[in-house]
């Protein structure tokens, strides 16, 4: 019988002592890491490591109490502070900071690459069957043969209840995350492999000064070293697989839980869930998020990939692979932002890329292409006007053409022309209709609104030379070439400044409306109203309208398409384009020569008009990241000061070139992103 007691040897560490130990060996890593990654703990991160820690505790207690009663393991009562029961309170304290520590390392290993949600996609059923169920009954036969081993003699007693007490967990928690865990088989494998070297020279160096004592009574004689049992080495490693496979299982319930989130779009707008208990108008309040009681309740019951909507991460697959094809330099400054705003990103960009790709594509007729931007336009106008909490209980078509069901008054000639725009724009890019309905899943067009959306639909009508359909509210910009400054200033307005604005739109509503405490700072109905925000330490105002933040948003907008400009001079050219002001050329050197003949061009002139654009952009990006910096908390601002670093580069790129020279199609080296992100973080 365990009889708890409470006793005290000392409270000042000394050579040898357990304390000394965790000063040696485990504090100074835990307070790195966390150092590392303070920039990445969101509210759902520390809630996972409280969680696992909070569990590590609670499990490990009892087992350890046992073991070191029944002598397997023990320690001189000179090198501890204390016991609790029959277990040091450095023991208790090595329960938390081993399952903070290999958490925290876990955060850094797996934060990076695709949302989490891309890998919740079904396997293949039999292959899902077998990856999820032989592992688990594998693991689950380390019960009764954990408890035989332990026993049915005194030298497997050690090796018998670690395989015992570890078992059940590890069947558990591979039966509901296993197939999330494979998926990443590599990262899983460094995620463990790390801490249990680590903690395995640790034990060696501790057992070899007598820390603490491995009984040789109850442990089979095998060694890792002269001081290192095959039993220790074995505990080491079953409790990081315990945490790691635990972050993953809580990173697969989040994962669950956003998918059903998108899935509730649907269910609260069509009564799928029963009894209508939601009005219409608040349908979007309807959260799945990790601090509710209904996301815990289904994110740890809904376990089968068929139980989730397996269109809605396709959709959201064709987005990121999207994103990843088209702009490298977006993808790699997306992963400092926090994980919370990736899936409304992701969408808001495959939206812009899937448009700017249709005016970009020459070898189609200019008619076409225009016709397949209004079609755009069309269904975009739609995911909008259903957006709205005033508007009828239909879904936009892109997601009524995939449930059938729900195909049910509604106006059939409407239906046509969308069917028709659906179509013109799916045979030119095969992932359009992927991203109109993740965009139509989302909270972007709700909280971006359709004025961005607008503008950037101005600038791609200018690039077509073309006028928007009659009463559409897009017609051709006044102006018909690009003469002076203000003309190339506008143009960038509307196919740069209009995307930044929608970025920023939605980092206030992450980090300000959905998170009212987020990153350090509290924002919220006080004397600067709902665009200021405030610090909590002294409660004063700092005055940051929501104004201003769009202001330097669309200025670092303009600022980078004026690098796109002086990068793709020659390549506009030979399509016919120049963004250049006629203005800034000299007579000898006309722009009709430049479109007539960009290869025999003189690159001296080139490089002077990509300067001109350089010396534009300059002051705008570094007002545009002071205005970051002021206006938008850590989480963010660090996330804009990335990309600007790494999409000025570009810059820095045109200029490297020697005197008189110049580069096409200058692009930001992979060190400098890979760069860029070590010293973000």
């Amino acid at each position: 019988m365990l009889v708890p007691s409470l006793s005290l040897s000392g409270l000042i560490p000394k050579e040898g002592s357990y304390a000394r130990f965790h000063l040696v060996f485990t504090v100074p890593i835990f307070f790195f890491l966390l150092l590392v990654c303070r920039r990445f703990l969101s509210s759902v991160h520390r809630a996972k490591i409280v969680f696992l820690s909070v569990a590590a505790v609670l499990y490990t207690t009892l087992w350890d109490n046992f073991i070191v009663a029944a002598g397997a393991w023990s320690y001189e009562p000179h090198n501890v502070i204390g016991v609790i029961g029959y277990v040091p309170i450095e023991e208790y304290f090595f329960f938390v900071i081993q399952t903070t520590s290999v958490a925290l390392l876990s955060l850094l290993i797996f934060r990076w690459g695709n949302p989490k949600e891309c890998y919740l996609a079904a396997h293949r059923e039999r292959s899902y069957f077998l990856l999820r169920w032989v592992p688990t009954i594998i693991l689950a036969c380390g019960l009764p043969i954990g408890a035989y081993l332990a026993v049915s003699a005194d030298s497997t007693f050690y090796l018998g209840m670690i395989v015992w007490w570890v078992s059940p967990v590890l069947a558990w928690q591979w039966w509901f995350a296993g197939p999330f865990i494979a998926v990443r088989p590599y990262r899983a494998f460094l995620a463990v492999a790390v801490p249990t070297v680590y903690f395995w020279v640790a034990d060696h160096l501790a057992i070899q000064q007598g820390i603490w004592i491995i009984s040789p009574r109850y442990t089979t004689g095998f060694a890792l070293s002269d001081h290192l049992p095959i039993e220790e080495a074995l505990f080491f490693l079953a409790t990081n697989c315990l945490v790691v496979f635990g972050y993953l299982a809580f990173d697969r319930a989040v994962a669950v839980g956003s998918v059903l989130n998108l899935q509730s779009f649907k269910e609260c707008r069509h009564d799928l869930v029963g009894d209508r208990t939601t009005r219409l108008k608040d349908w979007r309040r309807l959260k799945f998020t990790p601090s509710t009681l209904e996301t815990m309740k289904a994110t740890w019951f809904v376990v089968e990939p068929r139980d989730l909507d397996s269109q809605i991460l396709s959709d959201l697959w064709a987005a990121v692979q999207a994103m990843s094809k088209g702009s490298l330099s977006f993808s790699a400054a997306l992963q400092i932002y926090p994980e919370e705003i990736w899936m409304d990103v992701i969408a808001f960009y495959g939206i812009c890329r899937i448009t700017d790709d249709i005016v970009d594509e020459e070898e189609v007729p200019r008619e076409r292409r225009s016709t397949l931007l209004h079609a755009v336009r069309t269904l975009l106008e739609d995911i909008d006007a259903c957006s709205k909490e005033t508007e009828s209980e239909k879904l936009p078509y892109v997601i009524r053409c995939v449930r059938p069901s729900s195909v049910e008054d509604v106006n059939r000639d409407t239906d046509a022309q969308f069917e028709s725009a659906l179509d013109l724009v799916t045979a030119a890019n095969c992932n359009a209709a992927a991203i109109l309905r993740l965009w139509a899943y989302s909270n972007g067009p709700r909280i971006v609104g359709f004025g961005p959306v607008a503008e950037l639909f101005r600038g791609y009508y200018f690039d077509l030379g073309e006028q928007g359909a009659k009463g559409s509210g897009y017609e051709k910009p006044a102006l018909d070439k690009i003469l002076t400054d203000d003309d190339v200033v506008k143009y960038a307005e509307q196919v740069a400044a209009s995307v930044g604005e929608g970025m920023v739109l939605l980092m206030h509503h992450h980090f300000c409306t959905a998170n009212p405490e987020f990153g350090g700072y509290v924002c919220g109905n006080k004397a600067g109203g709902d665009n200021a925000r405030y610090h909590p330490k002294n409660g004063a105002a700092c005055r940051c309208p929501l104004n201003d933040l769009v202001k330097h948003a669309r200025d670092m907008g303009v600022a980078f398409q004026f690098v796109n400009c002086a990068r793709d001079i020659v390549t506009d050219a030979r399509i016919g384009r120049v963004y250049v002001p006629s203005s800034w050329f000299k007579a000898e050197f006309p722009p009709s020569d430049l479109v007539g003949n960009p290869d025999t061009y003189p690159r001296d002139q080139v490089r002077a008009l990509a300067e001109r654009l350089l010396q534009l952009a300059e002051p705008l990006v570094y007002s545009s990241r002071r205005g970051a910096l002021e206006g938008l908390p850590g989480c963010y601002s660090r996330g804009v000061i990335a990309a600007s670093d790494i999409y000025w580069k570009i810059a820095g790129e045109i200029r490297a070139v020697e005197s008189g020279g110049y580069i096409e199609r200058a692009r930001t080296p992979a060190w400098w992103k890979v760069w860029v992100l070590i010293r973000t973080v």
